[in-house]
């Protein structure tokens, strides 16, 4: 079963590795929560509390958290090495280009599996 992380955990486990290999390779990773994931954080319930559409972002050196509400009782984070800003499409969506990056990306990864 996959581990949930609260954006708060996320970060503070980035922080801990920013710079620790000196790699300059660049990823999008992905997770997603939903009401039924056993987080019982404060961060969790900040969460469900904020409008839907909302992006929410926090910065390393190194790294990019966003935190997107694209439906009630959905938070979508993405941590990338290779974004720097917070930028939002200016869609109906309002997704952040994160989001959009990964999704545009992720088939090579499955591709690469076959």
């Amino acid at each position: 079963m996959a581990r949930h992380y609260s954006t708060q955990e996320a970060l503070d486990i980035t922080m801990h590795s920013d710079c620790e290999d000196g790699s300059s390779s660049s990823s999008v990773d992905s997770e997603a929560d939903t009401e039924e994931a056993s987080e019982s954080t404060e961060d969790a319930s900040e969460a469900r509390a904020r409008a839907i559409l909302s992006s929410t972002f926090a910065f390393t050196k190194t790294h990019t958290l966003v935190s997107y509400i694209p439906r009630r009782g959905r938070n979508v984070l993405l941590l990338s090495t290779k974004h720097r800003s917070p930028d939002v499409s200016n869609e109906m969506k309002r997704k952040p280009v994160i989001i959009k990056d990964y999704n545009r990306c992720k088939g090579g990864v499955d591709n690469l599996d076959k």
